[in-house]
């Protein structure tokens, strides 16, 4: 992304300080498991903005466990009207990426409420390479299709392979809108949930191991 000033006005920006400056005076005798199972309620633009605050805050986002990525969090922002939501969505992608360690993370969430395009399953990419070379224990991915007119379908996100090298960790996996490509193996061993809504699956050369 070339542009990523999102041009929030300063008024905003000292009303959220203060709010923000409020949850720090809470939260300062805490500990950091206790402040990140806070941060887990409040949306990831939002708990990222804390690290503001002070250094301590600052660490405490960039050791956050848990990372929640949502289209529609950019749907309505009254500052950033002439910005189209999923430019906002991939700016904030992008900031996310560059400045937190993924290979902590333990659960992603992630939904799109418009059909992707290259710039989004590129850092979608990227995002689940960081991530899956960690020791995440949920996935929840939840993609809109592309139109495809020629075959009169919905293109979908085809899911990469590091999902399915490097998912011996995951516990819990959730797909909707997603498209299984040709792997050489899948090996979930600590695996109970997993659930499954429009996905296409292409599986007759694949090696399951599930337990």
């Amino acid at each position: 992304m070339e542009n990523c000033d999102l041009g929030i006005s300063t008024k905003r920006i000292h009303e959220e300080r203060a709010t923000m400056e409020g949850l720090d005076r809470i939260t300062s005798v805490l500990p950091d498991s206790i402040v990140h199972r806070i941060l887990t309620f409040l949306p990831t633009k939002v708990a990222a903005r804390t690290q503001i605050l002070s250094k301590r805050r600052k660490a405490l986002w960039l050791s956050f466990p848990f990372l929640n990525l949502h289209e529609i969090w950019f749907d309505h922002d009254d500052d950033n009207v002439e910005t189209s939501c999923r430019v906002r969505f991939l700016c904030h992608m992008e900031r996310t990426l560059r400045l937190c360690n993924l290979e902590q993370i333990k659960r992603l969430s992630f939904s799109t409420i418009s059909p992707h395009d290259t710039a989004l399953v590129s850092l979608l990419d990227t995002c689940l390479a960081s991530v899956m070379k960690g020791k995440i224990i949920e996935l929840d991915l939840n993609l809109q299709g592309t139109h495809n007119p020629k075959r009169g379908l919905c293109d979908h996100y085809i899911l990469p392979q590091d999902i399915f090298s490097n998912g011996s960790h995951l516990v819990t996996i959730a797909l909707e809108v997603c498209q299984f490509g040709s792997y050489d193996a899948m090996n979930f061993p600590s695996l109970r949930n997993f659930t499954m809504r429009d996905v296409h699956m292409h599986l007759v050369h694949s090696n399951f191991v599930f337990f």
